[in-house]
């Protein structure tokens, strides 16, 4: 991680966003311990730890995550309470529970 003495960051806000009351983000970047070159199910696997960490660090419990299937199409479902697996044939999400933290990854792809 660091690089020339320094510590590298491993996420960043958005400062419209930050203005939004009562409103919590982050967008985290790859890890560059964590190996994420093989299949998905495995990647997210490898990433949950870290993952629960920068919930908690951001005021969620570990066990608030909820996220999506992320199948390339429209779907978007409405989430109350934390799934232990992705949220089935969706891409988005939504919640009005403040105590739920919801994310979806990212690629190049």
């Amino acid at each position: 991680m660091p690089q020339n003495g320094m510590t590298t960051q491993l996420w960043q806000s958005f400062p419209l966003l930050e203005n939004l009351s009562g409103f919590t983000h982050r967008f985290i970047h790859r890890h560059p311990t964590v190996e994420v070159d093989v299949e998905r199910n495995e990647a997210v696997a490898r990433l949950w730890p870290w993952h629960q960490a920068q919930a908690m660090e951001m005021g969620f419990a570990p066990e608030s995550i909820c996220i999506a299937q992320q199948v390339h199409g429209n779907g978007v479902a409405l989430v109350s309470q934390p799934s232990t697996e992705p949220i089935e044939g969706v891409d988005g999400l939504i919640s009005s529970e403040r105590s739920l933290l919801i994310g979806i990854y990212v690629a190049d792809c």
